[in-house]
């Protein structure tokens, strides 16, 4: 097994020639922490009782509220407007996209969590 500090300082170096088992030790390491990741979210849902759907549901309006609050005063129309004028030089055709009405009371109880929502972002990812 390759320690860490030598995978890293050679990610860190741009080296870009990792052997096969270098490459896939980084995987198997990932898929480790993933794992105990896991665990430790289904033991801490298990011990609120919380089920997995709740959690997701949950999960979803908090990033939900918090995006809203992170977008600001962002007008995403004109975004969907750019994306729209874009497809049709291409002769595409983008279905209907209604944004979801977010409760501004969900938007209030996230904005003070926003920091560490972001710092979870990576994690949410992950399905985490």
């Amino acid at each position: 097994m390759i320690p860490f500090k030598t995978i890293r300082a050679r990610a860190e170096k741009n080296r870009n020639d990792w052997t096969l088992s270098e490459f896939t030790q980084v995987f198997s390491d990932i898929g480790s922490i993933w794992i105990e990741a896991r665990r430790a979210q289904v033991d801490a849902l298990n011990v609120q009782k919380f089920s997995e759907a709740e959690y997701e549901w949950v999960r979803r309006r908090v990033y939900e509220a918090a995006g809203v609050h992170l977008a600001g005063n962002m007008d995403l129309s004109m975004i969907e407007e750019l994306a729209r004028d874009n497809a049709g030089r291409a002769g595409m055709d983008l279905p209907p996209m209604d944004l979801p009405k977010i409760p501004e009371k969900n938007v209030e109880l996230v904005k003070p969590h926003a920091a560490k929502i972001k710092e979870w972002i990576p994690m949410a990812a992950l399905g985490l």
